[in-house]
């Protein structure tokens, strides 16, 4: 009769139960020193998000960005959003003034190739009206001047940057960086410029595609611990309704947290992220360990109730459960 390619597995189970079972205290204290050695490694998990390096270099898309990059402006967008306490606030000559001033600076930090406002609208018009001099380079000085500007501009695009109030506005920014920590950090800075030059009579918020990106990082954490949390939570009930015992399903929480954090540790010594696709991996890992649990101590409960002493119950537990155990588990793991 021809043999399951994982014929000897259920041995192999066998052994590392018996060999556990002989040497408990050494097993034990080993494994105690290990985890605590392995938490430093744990904590170096970084939380980032760079949806290009899921593309190789070559990969069209990666070059395509970095070709658009390299010619016109960076492709991660981000806005500031600017709202004054009156209506008519963006019309002041002074406030346009101070967002011009801090568009200046903003194009001069390495992450920002480009601004754009009701500035440079109010600029580009005052140049065409003056034939292009270059001495009307210079934003209008007075809010007639503003007034008059405005009355004569006949594109509605105008109200992408300000709304008809001239009480809101944004300034739109064009960052050659991708990574949610970068971008996090270019909002902290251009955060600190504001608090110590602010816009008279403006509040300053962000917000597009670099700002929802950026709180991924946040939310990544926030999210990984809620859903443990909930999901340990309801597997402990379940398995205590299952098994009609709570201190049974306590002793499997241990082999279903064991796996999640060992792969935080392969995760820290590897260098891989905590992202939208790695976050994946603990709730895959997770149901696997749910699934293996149930199977050995479910064979563990049965053998007891037939009179089994536990040391042999757990043996023929891993012996005749092992091998589908591990078997499950090798084509899950190579799927995902």
């Amino acid at each position: 009769r021809r043999s399951s390619g994982l014929a000897h597995a259920r041995h192999i189970a066998a052994a590392v139960s018996v060999f556990s079972l002989r040497h408990a205290k050494a097993v034990l204290v080993t494994t105690t020193v290990a985890l605590l050695a392995m938490i430093p490694l744990v904590m170096q998990v970084k939380v980032e998000s760079n949806l290009l390096a899921f593309f190789a270099p070559d990969h069209s898309i990666s070059r395509s960005t970095e070709r658009v990059e390299k010619t016109l402006v960076g492709v991660t967008g981000l806005e500031i959003v600017l709202t004054g306490s009156t209506r008519d606030s963006l019309k002041d000559p002074a406030t346009l003034a101070q967002i011009k001033a801090l568009q200046t600076w903003l194009e001069q930090q390495p992450e920002i190739d480009r601004s754009f406002s009701l500035v440079d609208v109010l600029e580009e018009m005052n140049r065409a009206l003056n034939g292009d001099a270059s001495e009307a380079d210079a934003l209008p000085t007075t809010r007639k001047l503003v007034e008059q500007l405005m009355l004569i501009y006949d594109g509605k695009d105008l109200y992408e940057l300000v709304n008809r109030e001239f009480q809101r506005g944004r300034i739109t920014l064009s960052l050659n960086v991708h990574g949610a920590n970068e971008i996090s950090r270019v909002i902290e800075r251009i955060r600190t410029r504001v608090a110590e030059q602010p816009i008279k009579g403006m509040a300053i918020d962000f917000a597009g595609f670099g700002k929802i990106f950026s709180d991924q990082e946040d939310r990544i954490v926030e999210g990984q611990l809620h859903s443990f949390g909930a999901a340990f939570l309801q597997i402990f009930l379940l398995l205590a309704l299952l098994f009609r015992s709570f201190r049974g399903a306590m002793i499997c929480m241990v082999p279903n947290l064991a796996p999640l954090f060992f792969i935080f540790v392969v995760m820290g010594v590897s260098g891989i992220s905590l992202d939208v696709a790695t976050v994946l991996i603990a709730s895959i890992i997770l149901g696997i360990t749910v699934d293996d649990t149930i199977h050995l101590y479910h064979g563990y409960q049965h053998r007891i109730r037939h009179g089994i002493s536990p040391t042999f119950a757990i043996i023929r537990s891993m012996e005749s459960s092992g091998r589908a155990v591990i078997a499950i588990s090798m084509v899950l793991i190579a799927q995902f």
